[in-house]
């Protein structure tokens, strides 16, 4: 879901973080920089590849390797909410854009195009934000994982063994003990954990692991998004359907059906057209 803007997310940890016992005690050195894991499963992990999109690469199966990626990962638009006869159309694009992305990628073994594709551009897409308002929220990220020589020596080794954390839990296997001696929680179909893990621990692809009132916030950003769209006067009628999203926003807000995916599409949609004066080069979007 669309989060709240950056700066306000850093404002209100710093706040909780520099009121808490623990910062009163032992105020950090660097306050200003913020650690983060972002990278790791993506980069070491393998996470949204699979063996099928890698082999369909390996064989310059580009269009192949570009659609098995999007169906192992669940992307596509939502066509329901897109006007008839574009809807095909507009389908066709994501798969069109990975497949021409992996075309261009030059790789020793071209079944590594696709972690390539990821590393410049999930991981990419994920911090853009983070650095476009540095400026605003004046925090500076320790990402190690990201690390150019650290990622040089995880291109070294072959793409088969980065699949499934294969080669991250070698890697965790050669640090102290005290690394491995609590659980995390790992990736369905991947390396699983060795340890045992307590009952009451949030799983990430659980059903508890956001609590009521977190459900409550997402719930409300959407119902926000929806809102928000559907009022606009500058609508991408053009594009979408305006009647199908309201009755998706309803039905999400009834608890029928959960269309915030469907609505996270909308919104972008609508703020990619305003930012563009609903000015579009390709006549199959034009009014």
């Amino acid at each position: 879901m669309q989060p709240e803007r950056f700066e306000e997310t850093v404002r209100r940890a710093r706040a909780r973080w520099e009121g808490s016992a623990p910062w009163a005690a032992a105020p950090p050195e660097r306050p200003r920089v913020v650690w983060s894991g972002d990278g790791g499963s993506v980069g070491l992990g393998g996470v949204m590849l699979n063996r099928a999109t890698v082999e369909r690469a390996r064989h310059r199966d580009f269009e192949g390797a570009a659609a098995e990626f999007l169906r192992f990962n669940k992307l596509g638009i939502p066509r329901r909410l897109m006007r008839k006869g574009l809807a095909d159309a507009l389908a066709a694009l994501p798969r069109k854009g990975v497949r021409d992305e992996l075309e261009v990628l030059e790789c020793a073994d071209p079944g590594r195009a696709p972690h390539l594709f990821l590393m410049l551009h999930n991981e990419t897409r994920r911090y853009a934000e983070r650095y476009e308002d540095i400026d605003l929220h004046r925090t500076e990220f320790q990402v190690p994982f990201l690390d150019t020589d650290f990622l040089e020596a995880v291109f070294a080794a072959p793409i088969d063994r980065l699949l499934g954390h294969e080669q991250y839990m070698e890697w965790l296997a050669c640090f102290p003990r005290e690394v491995t001696a609590v659980p995390w929680q790992a990736y369905p179909g991947h390396a699983a954990c060795p340890l045992p893990v307590a009952a009451e621990m949030r799983y990430q692809w659980g059903p508890r692991f956001y609590d009521a009132a977190t459900e409550a916030a997402l719930k409300r950003t959407i119902q926000r998004q929806a809102d928000a769209a559907l009022r606009a006067r500058d609508f991408p009628q053009s594009i979408i359907d305006r009647r199908r999203l309201r009755i998706a926003a309803w039905l999400t807000r009834l608890g029928v059906r959960d269309y915030g995916y469907a609505i996270e599409c909308a919104a972008t949609y609508c703020r990619y057209w305003q930012g563009c004066d609903g000015r579009c080069d390709d006549p199959l979007l034009k009014h």
